[in-house]
């Protein structure tokens, strides 16, 4: 059993903690972002990305980045959101709702809520596969910044590294 290289060589990198290690630097969902990001690695386009927030009891939106295509990612600064002059209040819940071109829309929400501060953190989230596949608004666990940016409020993203 414990004879394969292979075998013996993740068990010494499993007892000297240096599997982790990739992963805990791939940190993609902070509970407090100022940024978040949204990269579409999926086979359809996404027809609008919109900010979502709570402000007390009523849940408030702005609509970003119309026609995101494959392979392209939106940045938005949660200090930059401003709709009608109503921001984003720091501490208030954000997420994101995804429309995607002929597939509805998909609640970017998660279970783990995500709070706006003025962290400098990105909460990176991506969609993925086809129309059918349950692959829209996952956590993304690489950074995508590299990527085409389209729309969107900020390309602070890109130019942190989306940290």
């Amino acid at each position: 059993m414990f004879k394969s290289p292979l075998f013996r060589t993740l068990l010494l990198a499993n007892a000297l903690g240096l599997a982790a290690a990739p992963f805990a630097m791939a940190e993609s969902t902070p509970k407090d972002p100022q940024y978040i990001m949204f990269y579409n690695l999926g086979a359809y386009v996404v027809e609008g990305v919109t900010v979502k927030w709570k402000d007390g009891d009523t849940t408030k939106q702005k609509g970003y980045s119309k026609n995101l295509a494959a392979f392209k990612a939106t940045c938005i600064d949660l200090s930059k959101v401003d709709k009608d002059g109503d921001t984003i209040p720091l501490g208030a819940e954000v997420w994101l709702e995804i429309r995607i071109a002929g597939g509805g829309t998909k609640n970017c929400r998660k279970d783990n809520k995500h709070y706006y501060q003025l962290s400098g953190h990105t909460w990176k989230l991506k969609s993925a596969g086809t129309l059918t596949d349950d692959n829209h608004c996952q956590n993304a666990f690489y950074n995508t910044a590299e990527k085409g940016f389209v729309g969107g409020n900020s390309t602070a993203c890109r130019e942190s590294g989306a940290k």
